[in-house]
């Protein structure tokens, strides 16, 4: 159980550096190009989509411990706070005259593409890979 557990937590801390790499990447890039209020919208956006993930990771790691109706009331809950929260923030982008909320918007998606491109995408170029170098061995 506990090797478990750090495989989460280091997961956890992996998605939030490279959710922040490129987070921050995109705005350097944005405020280059001349687009300020997209950038300041993806530099909100990339903060709440890590708060996000790190709500979402709590909830996880609390409701294993729980007997099933309770994890599932726990989840459901915590499910409608973090919704709540990225709702009400969404909302306050979206009201702001110096911050694009389409910029915030796609900012939340940078932890699912960190994950998609680490354990998707780069997991079938690696089998990809392996299984045209064991073409060449045959």
């Amino acid at each position: 159980m506990v090797a478990v557990m750090k495989q989460v937590l280091n997961l956890k801390i992996q998605v939030i550096k490279k959710a922040l790499l490129v987070g921050v990447i995109v705005v350097i890039a944005l405020f280059l190009l001349g687009y300020g209020s997209f950038a300041f919208g993806f530099l909100f956006g990339t903060i709440l989509a890590i708060l996000n993930w790190l709500l979402l990771s709590k909830t996880i790691e609390k409701s294993v411990s729980f007997t099933s109706t309770k994890a599932k009331v726990y989840t459901v809950l915590h499910f409608f706070i973090r919704f709540t929260i990225l709702f009400i923030a969404l909302y306050i982008a979206a009201m702001r005259e110096d911050m694009h909320i389409l910029g915030a918007i796609l900012a939340l998606l940078l932890p699912k593409a960190v994950i998609f491109w680490d354990h998707v995408i780069l997991e079938y170029l690696k089998k990809d890979h392996r299984e045209s170098n064991s073409n060449k061995i045959e």
